[in-house]
C-alpha cells in the first residue's frame, strides 16, 4: 500500500483547500500551496505531495455555508442539498409538527 500512495488523500487536500480559501480571504495570508507529509511508522519512510490553492474548489463550499448562516441568521430551514424545496427523508425530522 505505501509504495503505492502517490498523492496526498482527497479529504485531506479538501480540508487544506478550506483553510486557505479562509487564510486568503480572512486573515490577508499570501498562500499558494500546501506541504503534505506522510510517515510510514514501521519504516520511518517519508513522503511528501503538494497541493496548489484553487479558490475555484472552495468557493461554492464556501457559498452553501453563507447560505447556510443566512438561514439560521433568518430563522428559517435551509433547502434541502439532496431534494430542494421538497426535502429528503433525513429532512422529515426537522419539518415542523413532526417527530
Amino acid at each position: 500500500m505505501w509504495r503505492d500512495f502517490r498523492r496526498p488523500l482527497p479529504s485531506a487536500v479538501r480540508q487544506t483547500q478550506l483553510y486557505m480559501y479562509l487564510g486568503v480571504h480572512f486573515e490577508d495570508l499570501e498562500v499558494d500551496r500546501t506541504v503534505f507529509f506522510y510517515d510510514f511508522k514501521s519504516t520511518q519512510e517519508t513522503k511528501s505531495f503538494v497541493a496548489t490553492y484553487d479558490e475555484s474548489f472552495s468557493e461554492p463550499l464556501i457559498d452553501a455555508a453563507a447560505a447556510i448562516c443566512d438561514c439560521v441568521a433568518a430563522d428559517i430551514a435551509p433547502h434541502c442539498n439532496i431534494n430542494g424545496r421538497v426535502g429528503c427523508s433525513s429532512c422529515l425530522e426537522f419539518k415542523e409538527g413532526t417527530k
